[in-house]
This record gives C-alpha cells, sequence and structure tokens, in this order.
C-alpha cells in the first residue's frame, strides 16, 4: 500500500487575479487615500463650490457674505431661465439627432459599401475633429456670413446676382445655420463611435435576413440598429452633453442670432455690465450638472443589463455592398461633407487672414501677420497658450497614468471614488469649472494668490482636460499584458522599476499620442480662460474673442492660422515619432527572428525540436 502524504496547510485558497489586488490594497492604501483626498480637490470641490455660491450674497473673495435663497429661488422661478433651458435643449436634441444620422450613414459607407473615395472619409474626421470648437466656429462665421461670407459670394458669383446690399440666401447667425454648423462638427466624434461596431458586424446576421425576404433598407434598420444600439446611444448621450454643456460655439453664432443657451446665460450673468451676478450663474450651473447627471444616470439603467453581440465565436465574414449607381450618390455625399466640415472653413480661415478687410477678395497682403507678432497682448497668448498646451498636456497624460494604473490594479471603495472623480469634469461645462473654480480658490485666503495668474489657468485646463487623458491612458496600458511586468518583478525589479522600465517604454507612442490630444483640447478652450484669464495671463481663445467682438476679424483669423500651422506641424512630428518607435520594433523583432532562426532550425530535427517551435 503506498504511503500517503499528509496534508499541507496552505491558507485560504487565492483565486487567479484577486491576490495581487488585495495585496497592492493593503500595501498602498495610505498612497490610494492620498490620491483620492487630491481627486476630490482637484475635480470634486470645484462643483461644491458651485452649489455653495448659489446661496451666498458676497462675490468670491470678498467678505461680508449672507447665506439666502432668495437668488436661487428668484432664477428658478424666472421665465426666462425656462426659455434659455428650452432653447439649449432644442439645439442638444437637433444637433444629437443630425449629427448621429451623418455618422450611421459615413460608418455605413466606410465599413459596408464600396463607395468611391470612402477612404477618404476616416481622415476627413480626424481633421475635423482636432479642429477646436472656437476656431470651426469663427471660420463658419466668416464663412456663412450673410453679406460677403465667401459661400453667399460664390452663390452670388454662379448665379450672378448681388449679395452686397441685401444678402445672400443662407445666414449662419440662425438656428439652421447654428444647427448645422454643430452637427458637423459633432459628427466627427459619433463617427468614430459607431465605425468600429459596424467593422466587425458578423455579415451573416445580414445574410440571414436578405434570404428571409427582408431588403437591404428594412436590414439596416432592423438588424443593424438593434445591432449597434450600445454605440448609437453612446455616441448619441456623449453628443447631447457636449451641446449641452457647449460653449464655443453657440457663443459665436449663436448670441448674434438672439439664441442664448446655458452656458452662455451663465457667463452671462458672470459679466453683467453692472456687476457680476454670481449667484445666479451659480443656480444655472446646479441645472445645468443635475440635467446632465440625469442623462448619464438614465443611459446606465438603459444599457446596464442588456447585452448586444455583433461577434461570434465562429468565423464572420464582413463583406461589401455593391451600391451600383447608388455609389455615385454616396461619394458626392463625401464630397459635400468634407467641403463643408473641412476645406470651405480652412480655406475661408486662410483667405480671411491675407485680406485687408474681410470681405475685400483681393489686394491680399501679409500685414495682419505682421501685425499680430508686433502686438504684445497677442505674442503674450500665444507664448502662454504654447505653455499651457505643452505642460499641461503633459501633467494631464502623466496623471491620468497614474490614476489609471491605480484604479487598474487596486480594489475597494477608495478607489471606485478615485474613478468616480476623474469622471465628473466631463460632467461640468468648462464655463462652470471656471465658475467653480474662481469660487473655490477665491474663498481660501492662500489659494487666492493663484487667481488671475497663469497657474490657476494650468490648474483649470489641467482639470477639463483629464476625461480625455484618462481615456488615452486607458487604452494605451491595455495594449500591454500583465505578465511582462511581473516577469519584471520575478527577476528582482521593484514594482515602480518594473512598470518605468517594462510598461511605460511599449506605450510611449500612445502617451505621445495622447499628450498631443490632451495638449490641442487644451490650446483651443474657450470656456475655461474666459472666466480665469487675466490680461497678464490671457490665451489664445480669449484674445481672439476679444479682437473678433471689436471686428478686427481677419486678425483674429491670422492668429487662428499660426496655431492651425503650429498643431499641425505637431501631429505631423507626432506621427514620425510613432513611426520611428514602430520601425525600431520592427528592426528589433527582425533582429531576435535572425539570431533564434539557426537553433530553430536545428531545434526542429530533434524530437524536442517540434515542441519548441509549437
Amino acid at each position: 500500500m503506498a504511503a500517503t502524504a499528509p496534508p499541507v496547510d496552505l491558507g485560504p485558497a487565492r483565486g487567479p487575479g484577486r491576490a495581487g489586488p488585495v495585496r497592492l490594497a493593503r500595501r498602498f492604501g495610505p498612497v490610494r487615500i492620498l490620491i483620492a483626498l487630491t481627486c476630490a480637490f482637484f475635480f470634486l470641490w470645484p462643483v461644491v463650490m458651485v452649489a455653495v455660491g448659489a446661496f451666498r450674497t458676497a462675490l468670491p473673495g470678498q467678505a461680508g457674505n449672507t447665506w439666502t435663497a432668495g437668488r436661487i429661488a428668484k432664477v428658478y422661478t424666472d421665465g426666462s431661465t425656462y426659455s434659455v433651458l428650452w432653447q439649449t435643449v432644442v439645439l442638444a436634441v437637433s444637433v444629437t439627432v443630425l449629427s448621429t444620422l451623418i455618422a450611421l450613414f459615413f460608418a455605413w459607407v466606410v465599413a459596408r459599401t464600396d463607395t468611391p473615395l470612402r477612404q477618404v472619409v476616416t481622415p476627413v474626421m480626424v481633421l475635423v475633429l482636432a479642429m477646436p470648437p472656437m476656431f470651426f466656429a469663427i471660420a463658419w462665421d466668416m464663412l456663412g456670413n450673410k453679406r460677403v461670407g465667401m459661400l453667399n459670394q460664390g452663390l452670388a458669383w454662379i448665379t450672378g446676382s448681388d449679395a452686397g446690399s441685401s444678402g445672400g440666401p443662407f445666414n449662419v447667425e440662425s438656428w439652421y445655420g447654428l444647427i448645422l454648423v454643430c452637427s458637423l462638427k459633432a459628427a466627427s466624434f459619433s463617427y468614430f463611435m459607431v465605425l468600429g461596431p459596424f467593422l466587425t458586424m458578423d455579415r451573416s446576421v445580414e445574410e440571414a435576413s436578405l434570404i428571409s425576404g427582408a431588403g437591404r433598407i428594412r436590414t439596416f434598420f432592423r438588424i443593424h440598429i438593434p445591432m449597434l444600439t450600445p454605440a448609437i446611444s453612446s455616441a448619441s448621450l456623449l453628443t447631447l452633453i457636449a451641446f449641452l454643456e457647449g460653449f464655443d460655439i453657440p457663443a459665436i453664432i449663436g448670441l448674434p442670432a438672439g439664441i442664448r443657451v446655458l452656458p452662455t446665460q451663465i457667463y452671462n450673468y458672470i459679466n453683467a455690465t453692472f456687476g457680476g451676478q454670481y449667484a445666479q450663474a451659480s443656480s444655472l450651473a446646479l441645472m445645468l450638472i443635475a440635467l446632465v447627471t440625469a442623462l448619464i444616470v438614465v443611459q446606465a439603467k438603459l444599457l446596464g443589463r442588456r447585452r448586444f453581440t455583433t461577434i461570434s465565436g465562429k468565423t464572420y465574414r464582413t463583406g461589401r455592398w455593391r451600391l451600383g449607381p447608388a455609389r455615385w450618390a454616396c461619394t458626392l455625399a463625401i464630397v459635400v461633407f468634407t467641403l463643408l466640415a473641412l476645406v470651405l472653413p480652412l480655406v475661408q480661415l486662410y483667405l480671411g487672414s491675407l485680406q485687408p478687410f474681410f470681405g475685400l477678395f483681393q489686394s491680399w497682403t501679409l500685414d495682419n501677420y505682421h501685425a499680430i507678432f508686433e502686438d504684445p497682448e497677442v505674442v503674450s497668448a500665444l507664448e502662454n497658450t504654447a505653455y499651457l498646451a505643452v505642460f499641461g498636456g503633459l501633467a494631464a497624460i502623466a496623471a491620468a497614468l497614474v490614476l489609471t494604473k491605480v484604479v487598474n490594479t487596486t480594489g475597494g471603495a477608495v478607489t471606485r471614488f478615485i474613478s468616480f472623480s476623474t469622471w465628473m469634469p466631463m460632467a461640468l461645462p468648462g464655463v462652470v469649472l471656471g465658475l467653480g473654480m474662481m469660487w473655490s480658490y477665491l474663498t481660501v485666503p492662500g489659494l487666492a494668490k493663484l487667481y488671475a495668474t497663469v497657474w490657476i489657468l494650468l490648474i483649470g485646463l489641467f482639470v477639463s482636460a483629464i476625461p480625455v487623458a484618462m481615456r488615452s491612458a486607458e487604452g494605451a496600458l491595455v495594449q500591454v499584458p500583465g505578465d511582462l511586468e511581473e516577469a519584471a518583478r520575478m527577476s528582482g525589479a521593484g514594482r515602480v522599476r518594473a512598470f518605468c522600465r517594462m510598461v511605460i517604454p511599449l506605450i510611449t507612442p500612445s502617451l505621445l499620442s495622447g499628450w498631443l490630444l490632451a495638449g490641442i483640447l487644451i490650446a483651443g478652450n474657450l470656456a475655461v480662460p474666459v472666466l480665469l484669464a487675466s490680461p497678464d495671463s490671457s490665451t489664445v481663445s480669449v484674445v481672439v474673442l476679444e479682437l473678433y467682438k471689436q471686428g478686427d476679424v481677419t486678425k483674429s483669423a491670422a492668429v487662428f492660422c499660426v496655431i492651425l500651422t503650429v498643431l499641425l506641424a505637431a501631429g505631423i512630428l507626432a506621427g514620425a515619432v510613432r513611426g520611428a518607435f514602430a520601425l525600431r520594433r520592427r528592426a528589433r523583432h527582425r533582429s531576435a527572428a535572425r539570431a533564434a532562426g539557426p537553433s530553430g532550425t536545428s531545434g526542429a530535427t530533434g524530437p524536442s525540436g517540434g515542441a519548441a517551435v509549437l
């Protein structure tokens, strides 16, 4: 009878993937608490102070305050408040519906059809998405000017009419103009939200529908749309939130047409000619925060328990529909969208920057460029914007990398709080964030010194860029398997060293892209600096807004052209760096393959060689 070894007590069983997070949580508990407090300070405290400010009578940073609910009650019982709310909802819903339809159409064209020029759509969408909203708004405000805009001038030339006195048929400063411009901008974002599911959808599901007798149109609405519900709802929700919060385009195009939305009304309260009405602004901000939060909760409830499958475990096909003559109509749609969303606005900006007076299509000159580089205020704004974009973007992606690592490797209530807090800036309109920071920093004696400096601008823009930086960091870290870091730790490296030496070099190209994206968002941000900037710490967006208000349109166009050229150069440089990293990685793989070639060949001849090759 064989002897039986006595049982060995190995302690409580630890399932895979649980022991590591538990040990990390115990070891880094104080660190996580410190990170959570830091997140609360940067991301949640401004929200709390907005709520507090609605009940204060004193201005931010002033003494003699008394508490009252009278001002918030006055705002909520004022009929004009609900008129503004109605216009905000109409704009957001209209833009959401139109931009989602545009995005669905082009995603279907790219992923499912044989349309010529479909390869152009994705690069165009990337460029439209990268263009800051204020740049896009001013370009279209110039392009669609009723009298001297290039669009109406072109129509007048084609029809032989005169657009100078009475104006042309198209006026961008109107409801339809505002909705069109916002939808063209929003469609680029929604497109990328729905393109991936379209590309990976199983074609056999379509074939089953077609074999059952359903036509292509019925298949699209009965098969494609239900299967794409998560992507469509996510794109629609985020677009709805973005244009409930949107400030740049409504401020440039909407206000001249008498269209007021909640963010522009908050700005008007703060910049009232008879004194800033900060309590009223905070009251409207609370309404906007509640509306956005309710939308996020509704989306989570609707989609939280539903499952949607677009790819099965079996082999699937992604064949294209042959549209026949209809493909040329789709090609025409691609050309029209490219002209309206990218080519014409950029041409208008660059031509406008060369005009001595806006609307004068002759006597081209570089005087506007000479003027902006000789203007100390513009030069200072360019320097400040470059500083904020570079260091603010770097701080955002570095903080996002640390926060993402903490969230992904630890558990517990503190970690969930950190994850939740990083989403809060997304629910805050830029104007509300600026207002919250005014209340937060001006009411604390030590922090009040930061106000009207470049440092408070850096903090505000850093906070506004965190949600996007977090998504970039998450996408980068998910590319690296955890066993690489574990192998480094087994070789004697500590956690920090293993992460810095193994993970960061592998995700550097993705981090550079996230840095560039965060920098672009910061450089084009208007809503935060418009409340926090001072004459000594102004940014390009604020300076251009003032120039535009003063009627110096050609000079503002020249400033934007300089910024766009710099951003384009930065994008090309980032692409070159990513390409260099990719070539270096391929060269290493080839070298490793050549070094392992002889041993792999000889190993294949022996009995163990086959196992080694497998």
